[in-house]
């Protein structure tokens, strides 16, 4: 199996009402999936242009489709 690991950039335009918090920002993150350990989690972290930072840490927690998501 093995770890396979996606890179993406994003741009950050908060909607005005939230402006005040978060301003516009660029970023970058990684997330990483290791088959061995478990495939069910993606780890990750992020950083962006406003110098802030962090730990990503996704589970899958059921495997049920959601129509209401669609």
């Amino acid at each position: 199996a093995g770890r396979f690991r996606c890179w993406y950039a994003y741009d950050n335009d908060p909607k005005a009402a939230f402006r005040f918090r978060s301003a516009r920002h660029e970023g970058v993150a990684w997330l990483e999936m290791d088959m061995d350990a478990n495939p069910e989690r993606l780890l990750g972290y992020y950083y962006t242009e406003r110098k802030t930072s962090g730990d990503m840490d996704v589970r899958r927690t059921s495997r049920a489709i959601d129509a209401s998501l669609s």
